[in-house]
């Protein structure tokens, strides 16, 4: 997402230069100019919401569609198409070792946060009966920084 947010500050750029009545105003007012493309950076590395966003749209999607009685697979189907992740980050379906726990808990994370440093969200407990049916879910929040 970084490398996502330089390019599309290098191509407003490049617009900006482009057209002459732009390149003017930005050649009289350098101080302007500059202060414009600080202000940038600062969102773009210290703000934690802008790269998140998508995934808290999704969280909260996901958490519309979850209620008692759901199969883990389902759960599991859910969690993927909303962008959710297993433990550190791994799939949920399948390919992952812990994926059929014997405690019957399922855990799924989602970033809600994202900086060049800060990452954070929500993660997902669920608990199921044996017959692998959604008997109660918790939230809470789970953060990483480097």
């Amino acid at each position: 997402m970084l490398v996502l947010g330089i390019f599309a500050l290098g191509l407003i750029l490049i617009l900006l230069a482009a057209f002459p009545r732009t390149r003017k105003a930005l050649s009289g007012h350098p101080r302007l100019a500059f202060t414009l493309i600080l202000v940038y950076f600062a969102l773009l590395f210290l703000h934690p919401y802008i790269f998140g966003l998508p995934g808290r749209i999704a969280e909260a999607r996901f958490q519309r569609q979850i209620h008692a009685g759901m199969t883990r697979s389902e759960i599991v189907r859910l969690a993927e198409e909303y962008g959710g992740s297993g433990l550190l980050g791994m799939g949920l379906s399948g390919n992952a070792p812990y994926d059929w726990r014997s405690d019957g808990l399922l855990i799924v994370s989602f970033t809600d946060t994202s900086t060049f440093c800060v990452v954070g969200g929500k993660e997902y407990d669920f608990y199921f009966r044996p017959d692998w049916t959604l008997t109660e879910w918790k939230a809470h929040d789970w953060g990483n920084a480097c």
